[in-house]
């Protein structure tokens, strides 16, 4: 198991490819939220946690989101994503048992991110 924030397209292009050559089912779940409640979150962790991260990289990092999805979901033999912007995560997108459904809008703007 990863936990990653998949900035990094190729690294992650390179696992995915050579756990595939190893015969593995690879399943990929995205937990995406607003870019703003996001760095919010992440200020709170900071209080309690103290840790931080710059504000720069987590914009970038969650501008790469739907590059990478775009680029990993191929490789993946199940994936779902999930919008956290509420208390109860809704389903933007998944993939199940070469079954793919989708909410327009959520995934719609999900991709957009990309694009800011």
């Amino acid at each position: 198991m990863y936990d990653a924030t998949l900035k990094n397209v190729h690294k992650f292009e390179l696992i995915f490819k050579e756990l595939k050559q190893l015969d593995y089912n690879i399943s990929l779940v995205i937990v995406d939220c607003d870019i703003e409640l996001a760095i919010k979150r992440i200020k709170g962790r900071e209080i309690q946690e103290n840790r931080s991260v710059p504000e720069d990289i987590v914009r970038q990092s969650h501008k790469m989101i739907p590059v990478s999805f775009r680029a990993l979901n191929k490789h993946c033999s199940e994936w779902v994503i999930y919008n956290t912007d509420e208390e109860q995560p809704k389903q933007i997108a998944v993939k199940h048992n070469n079954s793919v459904n989708i909410d327009s809008d959520l995934y719609t703007r999900f991709m957009s991110k990309s694009e800011d």
